[in-house]
């Protein structure tokens, strides 16, 4: 999958845009605050329909303007060239199109597919267990649109129990049918987490190890109350997850009452990292907590060529600032493999001769505005 031609209306700082960027390597070259993270914020949008930098849709409308406007065409080996339009209003109304037909958000969900690292997303591991669960759902929903869908009804289900715990506690009829539907569902979340980061755990593992030529090994574990009570993690099946399920919510109705609130299930999961037996969340240096996080966005990347056929727009921003020289000769290589179109900022020139070392076209970026560096 490759990104043909991207088109802004103030976005951000981006007044007025239309690129058209190589199919290979694409190297965002300038100062900070000119808008190379912005563009990158801009294709990922045409993926997920939301920023991966903020919660708010309205930070990316460029101030004083009403709305703003993201068009993109993608060609796509496996499934046809596509394109996709979006646009975010001041008064929270997003509007989708798919080749000129309306449509809804989670439509756009797996059309696109981007892989992207930013700083923020170093809170996967310095960060609180929410922050690390809205990283795992993004990258499981570009390849799950159910997963997206079933994330959608769950958080639904459980604002109405919640609602109801509060009004008239945790034993009565009424929370009993919420219940229900939130093992149902939750089920189904969790089945799908867990079965996505066994799959990953071994390909960032992998990824780690080339990065680094180290064996201490990365290792992802996904901690769930539901999964440690089942007590097998083999052949689970979501009737295994249900029943489990069932019992530690009864289980934990006393607390429930007491607390007013929701204490079991996937919106209380997380992801823990480990290097060896170190987590390093807690152990982890600067340095090995940014490449761990890299070398589960690589991860993330195989995982969409291994589902879905195709590899995903590659989406870097700053990410050289903190590798040695190795981490970086084996980066640049990675992501100017063919059929590969990947996209990397930087604001320091010299970084620039690790990138030229592969085929890249390097663009510069200024004041909104992308010119050829050549």
């Amino acid at each position: 999958m490759y990104l043909k031609r991207i088109r802004l209306v103030n976005f951000r700082n981006y007044q007025r845009l239309d690129f058209a960027p190589s199919h290979g390597l694409n190297v965002l070259f300038g100062k900070n605050g000119q808008g190379k993270s912005n563009l990158l914020e801009a294709v990922y949008v045409t993926a997920a329909t939301k920023s991966p930098r903020t919660a708010r849709d309205q930070e990316m409308i460029k101030t004083g303007e009403p709305c703003a406007f993201v068009e993109a065409v993608l060609g796509r080996e496996e499934r046809g060239d596509i394109e996709v339009s979006l646009a975010v209003a001041r008064d929270k109304s997003k509007h989708v199109k798919i080749n000129a037909n309306i449509g809804r958000c989670i439509d756009l969900i797996g059309e696109v597919n981007a892989v992207c690292f930013i700083p923020e997303d170093l809170k996967m591991i310095k960060g609180g267990p929410g922050e690390r669960r809205i990283v795992l759902n993004r990258e499981i929903s570009q390849i799950s649109r159910l997963h997206c869908h079933h994330l959608q009804q769950y958080n639904r289900v459980l604002r109405n129990r919640n609602v109801l715990i509060k009004r008239k506690g945790a034993f009565s009829e009424e929370t009993d049918v919420w219940s229900e539907q939130l093992v149902t569902l939750g089920s189904r979340i969790i089945k799908r987490r867990k079965q996505y980061l066994e799959e990953i755990s071994i390909l960032a593992a992998e990824r780690h190890r080339l990065l680094t030529e180290r064996g201490d090994g990365l290792n992802i574990m996904y901690v769930n109350r539901v999964l440690e009570r089942v007590g097998k993690y083999e052949e689970l099946e979501e009737a295994d997850i249900s029943l489990a399920y069932s019992d530690l919510i009864r289980q934990e109705a006393k607390r429930e009452d007491i607390y007013k609130t929701t204490l079991v299930g996937p919106h209380r999961d997380d992801v823990r990292i480990f290097l060896g037996n170190r987590d390093i969340h807690v152990y982890g240096s600067q340095g090995e907590q940014r490449t761990a996080v890299l070398a589960f966005k690589l991860a993330a990347m195989d995982m969409v060529k291994r589902k879905v056929r195709e590899w995903p727009v590659l989406l870097l921003d700053d990410v050289l600032s903190e590798l040695d020289d190795q981490r970086k000769g084996y980066l640049i290589r990675e992501i100017s493999k063919e059929g590969i179109q990947a996209f990397i900022t930087t604001a320091e020139e010299r970084f620039i001769p690790f990138i030229s070392s592969a085929t890249a076209t390097i663009y510069r970026v200024k004041e909104g505005n992308i010119s050829n560096a050549v």
